[in-house]
């Protein structure tokens, strides 16, 4: 497994965000980094504000979904503040973009199962 810690901020609250969505994009994202997406956790139920911090603090960067209310997301902004003090890098994509990028992933699995067979 990758060693690169990748914290995912988001809210779901104007409904732009899924918990489907959240889910195939934590499962993307394990191919490539160590992700943390605290509604994508199996056990998000269980986890507290406190340990949401602690994963952010042992990151390495933040992948930031923007949707229309997620500037004014209190916990948002906190996760940010964070990552400007700590200077982590902080990759911004729109929820749609996300949406295109596991498309293509399913698109181009299906063409490689697909190649040289008559």
């Amino acid at each position: 497994m990758n060693s690169v810690k990748v914290f995912v901020s988001y809210t779901k609250r104007d409904g732009t965000v899924s918990r489907e969505l959240l889910q195939n994009f934590f499962q993307y994202l394990q191919g490539i980094c160590n992700p943390f997406i605290h509604t994508a956790d199996s056990n998000s139920g269980d986890i507290t504000q406190g340990y949401v911090i602690k994963e952010l603090l042992m990151s390495h960067m933040v992948i930031l979904i923007e949707s229309p209310l997620v500037y004014k997301s209190p916990w948002v902004k906190l996760e940010l503040l964070i990552s400007r003090i700590k200077m982590m890098p902080v990759i911004k994509l729109q929820s749609r973009d996300i949406e295109v990028l596991l498309s293509a992933k399913g698109r181009f699995k299906k063409e490689l199962e697909s190649f040289g067979k008559p």
